[in-house]
């Protein structure tokens, strides 16, 4: 019985791995950048000391801050580099057949994203022109894009991107199988 529980319980572990959802939001009015997995991983692009960039990383309960550019100098020993040996151009051949492949999964994987949100809020600081945008604008937006014009020089952008894992993997088993049928 107690197999039975643990089975359960690692099978909709499993589930809810591969079915929650990944994001990405980007915030420009609000200087608010994160990329996440809900309820497991969030990283947030924060400014840290000095104004600096850094990482704020969430993994379960755990936090921790990664910079991403460090001050000041570390000093250690002088390393010393040994003399390589050049490698004969056989084996540094580039393989076409991988690179298309890899070029595929790449495309597929970024294609199988949704926009949940685009919203952009421009003014170009010029009048004439933000009233030339003002019934493009009109015309192309819609519900998922928002698009508008503003006369008080205020700029925004917000983005929200979703996937899951299994969308993910399945567009690279997919594809990687199709690749090996045609070549």
């Amino acid at each position: 019985m107690t197999g039975l529980i643990i089975l359960a319980v690692l099978i909709f572990a499993l589930a809810w791995l591969l079915l929650a959802p990944l994001y990405l939001y980007i915030h420009t009015g609000n200087s608010r950048y994160e990329a996440g997995m809900t309820g497991l991983l969030k990283v947030k692009l924060v400014s840290g000391a000095y104004s600096l960039p850094e990482l704020l990383v969430r993994v379960l309960f755990f936090h921790f801050r990664l910079p991403l550019i460090q001050l000041g100098s570390k000093k250690g020993k002088p390393v010393k580099t040994k003399k390589k040996k050049k490698k004969s151009i056989k084996g540094m051949r580039f393989n076409l057949s991988r690179g298309r492949m890899f070029l595929k999964i790449v495309w597929k994987v970024v294609t199988s994203f949704k926009l949940k949100k685009f919203f952009l809020n421009i003014d170009t600081g010029n009048v004439v022109t933000n009233a030339y945008l003002f019934p493009v604008f009109s015309v192309l937006g819609g519900k998922k894009y928002e698009l508008s014009v503003n006369y008080v020089s205020k700029n925004e952008l917000i983005i929200h991107y979703e996937n899951n894992l299994l969308t993910i993997f399945t567009h690279i088993i997919f594809t990687f199988i199709k690749h090996k049928l045609k070549y």
